[in-house]
């Protein structure tokens, strides 16, 4: 889980987002932000050739701070935008050697990261339950 902002949308640039699976630098997934389109899309790269394979129409604003999480589980990514599924990916990289920021940008607009966090994922997720409070014997 990562949180992104776009600072300028002034064009198309910049994408923040986050690297959610990684091999090399000729072999990544990620999911950012194009904001001007109104769209939270994947990236993927393989073999050192990049595609947009799959968007997501998603209201996007400038200056506003976005939380993007990857549910992972070998090569299936379910993906949320602002803690809301948004949908999945079924040909991720796996095993993954990395996460990371992702940033496309052609150097005059900007955009900021905060709170990259990775944690295990179990499937399927532990349920629990609150009860009544106990008492002492």
């Amino acid at each position: 889980m990562g949180r992104v902002v776009d600072c300028t949308g002034t064009d198309n640039d910049p994408h923040p987002g986050v690297i959610i699976a990684f091999s090399d630098t000729n072999n990544w997934d990620g999911i950012y932000l194009r904001e001007r389109w109104d769209q939270v899309v994947r990236a993927k790269v393989r073999g050192g050739s990049w595609s947009a394979p799959q968007a997501w129409s998603m209201s996007i604003e400038v200056g506003v701070w976005y939380s993007i999480m990857a549910k992972v589980d070998g090569n299936t990514v379910q993906i949320y935008f602002d803690g809301v599924y948004i949908g999945s990916i079924y040909d991720a990289l796996s095993p993954t050697v990395g996460v990371g920021f992702l940033f496309f940008n052609d150097g005059s607009n900007y955009g900021y990261f905060d709170d990259l966090c990775v944690m295990k994922y179990v499937v399927p997720e532990p349920l629990y339950d609150i009860g009544a409070e106990e008492e002492a014997p």
